[in-house]
């Protein structure tokens, strides 16, 4: 799975992801202008479910599950550590749908 931010892809590498997946990405893309940057996950199958895009320059991220390293450059504001699914958010223009039973508020790791 992966998260398109601007002309920016990036891709979750995790046990159903491997480095031949992430070079067909690069390859498709890269003639249409975007940048791929691989996304290592530690304890998720799917990006989307640990790390969602709030903006362009934002993202909702447990970082239990997914290293942030790759991650320079945005702000990151993770997700409470008792509600660590609450980052499988769906993003609908300036809206978000996400389940009613992760109310705490989040944090930013960058401050």
């Amino acid at each position: 799975m992966s998260c398109e931010l601007g002309r920016r892809i990036l891709a979750g590498i995790s046990s159903r992801t491997n480095s031949e997946d992430l070079n067909e990405l690069v390859r498709i893309t890269r003639r249409l202008g975007y940048e791929v940057t691989p996304i290592r996950l530690k304890r998720s199958l799917h990006l989307k479910s640990a790390c969602t895009e709030i903006d362009d320059e934002t993202l909702f991220v447990n970082s239990d599950w997914v290293e942030t390293d790759s991650l320079t450059g945005f702000r990151l504001v993770s997700t409470p550590t008792d509600e660590p699914d609450s980052a499988n958010l769906l993003r609908i223009g300036s809206l978000f749908a996400c389940r009613r039973d992760f109310p705490k508020p989040s944090t930013s790791l960058n401050e």
